[in-house]
């Protein structure tokens, strides 16, 4: 009867085993397979568990990063047994397997050490956390940002003034703004069409993000118009920087990938703090009426509160 008792209770096991619907292995410490399931053989692309026993040999081989296998052993060694351990594995054509491990480390019936293991295929749950986060990133990306220029948006340019201004407040050091509106772009929308007007103001951005180093940045203000924040800058500095980035956009051919030859300009307004304005409504108001008088006055230039300068 213990005999019977014995035969029925491995049957069951063994049922239970090629039934699984988590995988289940057996491995020496230094990774040669012993035996697997039917269910880990699957997560892993093989139709058989023999099959994967004799092309994979060893489970490192599974292991996107062998170091992850040694890191496993190393920890198992010391605990004995391991719980929840996700790791990236491959199957057999290269994809990406994130699996949750739980093992424990135990002794053949020659008192060999083997690894016990049960795997369970976390790939669809990982990836799905993975997109929840990368959109999570992206509405925080959003929030502060344009979504056609990725230049920063108004939302950031409001919080960034302010917290520039009790900055500067303390060490009394200047910074600047400058407004910029791009000269007759009205027309390169009438010529071109909507679509490649939003592209040409890509390809503009991409010219203002080339002229700023951190930690002065560009804010898509609305419409063809811009501004740029130069913090711990003077105005002489200031108009330094507006030129250079004034002559490279004059340089820079537009929407040539549309296989067209755009050139365009803008007109630049800058006014800087303390000397001009205390107050991040006033400095915008003052370089605005700058640019403003630029274009009234022939545009393609930069003014400053009270004059034009123009090269």
């Amino acid at each position: 009867k213990a005999q019977e008792d014995r035969r029925q209770a491995e049957a069951r096991y063994r049922n239970i085993y090629q039934n699984a619907a988590q995988g289940m292995y057996q491995c020496t410490l230094h990774g040669k397979i012993l035996r697997v399931n039917p269910a880990f053989a699957k997560i892993f692309g093989y139709q058989q568990a023999a099959e994967l026993i004799s092309q994979v040999g060893d489970i490192s081989n599974l292991y996107r990063d062998r170091n992850n296998r040694q890191q496993f052993v190393t920890a198992l060694q010391e605990n004995r047994v391991i719980i929840n351990y996700e790791v990236e594995m491959q199957d057999r054509e290269g994809k990406s397997v994130w699996a949750m491990i739980n093992a424990r480390l135990t002794d053949d019936t020659n008192g060999t050490p083997i690894i016990d293991g049960i795997l369970i295929d976390n790939t669809k749950k990982r990836l799905a956390e993975d997109k929840l986060r990368r959109s999570r990133e992206h509405f925080r990306y959003l929030a502060n940002h344009d979504n056609l220029t990725n230049l920063f948006n108004t939302r950031y340019l409001y919080k960034s003034l302010e917290r520039l201004i009790t900055e500067h407040n303390a060490t009394r050091e200047p910074f600047s703004l400058v407004f910029l509106d791009m000269d007759n772009f009205k027309r390169v929308v009438d010529t071109y069409g909507h679509l490649n007007g939003s592209q040409a103001l890509k390809e503009v951005a991409e010219t203002l993000k080339e002229c700023l180093a951190e930690p002065s940045f560009g804010v898509a203000y609305g419409g063809d118009e811009f501004v740029l924040v130069f913090p711990r800058t003077g105005k002489e500095a200031a108009l330094l920087h507006v030129q250079k980035i004034r002559r490279l956009m004059k340089d820079t051919v537009y929407l040539t990938r549309k296989n067209l030859e755009v050139h365009m300009s803008a007109s630049f307004g800058v006014a800087t703090y303390p000397d001009d304005e205390v107050d991040s409504e006033g400095l915008l108001a003052l370089a605005d009426e700058a640019m403003f008088y630029v274009k009234s006055s022939g545009k393609d230039a930069v003014g400053i509160p009270g004059e034009t300068q123009q090269t």
